[in-house]
């Protein structure tokens, strides 16, 4: 890892806020243009929400499970870091075969679409419920692109609202949109274009190639690594930033350590809603700075566990399950050389029963989390041991997963976003035009550079 240069300037062009693959690629961009830099990483570790945690030659992955298949710009600098990506089409096989849990009840995906529980229309049923809001989005989306989404008249309504004027009624949309939440606590509180967004994304990635994605031999959290040495940039671990004042014509930045450095512009790469926990002058105090800071991170845990017994093989049912419990998913890691040996399982609790286990302490959310993967699958007991847990909402410096808009926050913010110029710039998966996730982010990064650059020419 490169550690920072004794003598720094004074005063630096530019002062990047986070070490993510957004901040990492402004930071790199800039300093191609021989831009000053100097970029403040709160942890003690590059990646953002990249976190790998090794095991038995593989890796679990807290974020970036997969890339999609065209997610160029990620492969392209991949490959550019020397390091090695596999093909994940056998690992994702293998999520088709998970079975349901509804109301404590273990079904076979093969009996849901007649099972007394599936109160679906006729043309839904058969639609397992992890699948329908896709293709209801698939079938209704007005949009071809993500970028029309961001141009459009369209209400920028809940995504209950958009659903209801399909003619759901709120038993379906239960199912539709209401088990392991992707983006929000519950239909009503994720904006319809922020999801229509996301499906014109993911409908643009679609190919004839067998290939579905792809992940990293070395670890997600080995791109971050890699980047910095490659691309020798200058970071600071360990400071917190906590304040941001405009003297004159810079800014000043402060951090929790006593640290503070000066910049003619600021980026800040951060999740939006770690913002209120930086104190902002008055002059600083923009409207972006304001609306950036009342978005919201997805409620999220994440559990790690090692298996001692093969308990699914006891209870006949699939080793993954989809549910509407307090776990969304639960699902076995799988080794990334051999897909048929498993190696682990994470069960993911999202949404509203996330946002529920954020008011307890971690050890008691890990019992919660166990005690109802027990309860409705008694094949475990005795059976699993806690290996790791991620409570990105408990922590500070994510307060949750990726950003979500509500309804009126999605159109709003990328309007702002176009908008209000100053030296004061974003950059992140949530500023993203034309792509999602990590490819978002690093896209986010190059236009947030070009942006910065091409207001000082």
């Amino acid at each position: 890892m490169v550690k920072l240069a004794k003598k720094m300037p004074e005063v630096f062009d530019t002062i990047i806020i986070g070490a993510g693959l957004s901040g990492l690629t402004t930071t790199k961009y800039l300093k191609d243009a021989n831009m000053t830099t100097l970029t403040l990483e709160a942890s003690d570790i590059p990646g953002g929400r990249l976190r790998s945690i090794e095991n038995k030659d593989n890796s679990f992955e807290f974020g970036g499970t997969y890339i999609g298949h065209h997610y160029h710009r990620f492969q392209n600098l991949a490959k550019e870091l020397n390091l090695t990506t596999i093909d994940v089409t056998p690992l994702i096989s293998f999520f088709k075969k998970q079975d349901l849990v509804i109301n404590k009840k273990l079904i076979h995906q093969d009996d849901w679409e007649n099972h007394k529980e599936n109160t679906l229309d006729k043309d839904l049923k058969s639609i397992l419920p992890w699948n329908l809001h896709r293709i209801i989005l698939e079938k209704y989306n007005p949009f071809d692109s993500p970028e029309a989404c961001l141009t459009s008249g369209t209400k920028d309504q809940s995504m209950k609202d958009w659903l209801q004027s399909l003619g759901f009624d709120d038993q379906q949309i239960k199912y539709i949109y209401g088990m392991n939440l992707s983006y929000g606590t519950d239909a009503d509180s994720i904006s319809s274009l922020q999801l229509m967004h996301r499906a014109s994304f993911s409908n643009r990635q679609k190919s004839e190639s067998k290939v579905i994605g792809f992940t990293l031999l070395e670890g997600m959290n080995e791109l971050a690594n890699r980047y910095i040495d490659h691309f020798n940039l200058n970071i600071l671990f360990n400071n917190r930033v906590n304040k941001i004042v405009k003297e004159k014509s810079l800014f000043s930045v402060s951090c929790e350590n006593g640290n503070e450095f000066r910049a003619e512009r600021i980026v800040l790469t951060c999740a939006p809603s770690t913002l209120k926990n930086i104190t902002f002058d008055d002059y600083s105090k923009e409207e972006r700075i304001q609306f950036a800071s009342e978005l919201q991170s997805q409620p999220m845990f994440q559990i790690h566990f090692k298996h001692k017994k093969n308990f699914w093989e006891q209870d006949g049912f699939s080793p993954a399950i989809f549910s509407n419990e307090y776990l969304g998913m639960c699902y076995p890691v799988r080794n990334k050389i051999d897909p048929e040996e498993i190696i682990g399982f994470t069960a993911w609790v999202m949404g509203q029963k996330a946002l529920d286990l954020i008011k307890l302490s971690q050890s008691d959310a890990c019992s919660v989390i166990i005690n109802n993967l027990q309860e409705i699958r008694p094949s475990m007991r005795n059976a699993i041991e806690l290996t790791h847990l991620n409570a990105w909402s408990h922590e500070k410096d994510f307060l949750g997963g990726w950003t979500y808009f509500k309804p009126n926050q999605f159109l709003k913010w990328h309007k702002l976003l176009q908008s209000e110029k100053s030296n004061i710039f974003f950059s992140g998966e949530h500023a993203s035009i034309s792509s999602r996730g990590i490819e978002g982010a690093i896209e986010s990064g190059e236009k947030t550079a070009n942006e910065l650059l091409n207001s000082i020419h």
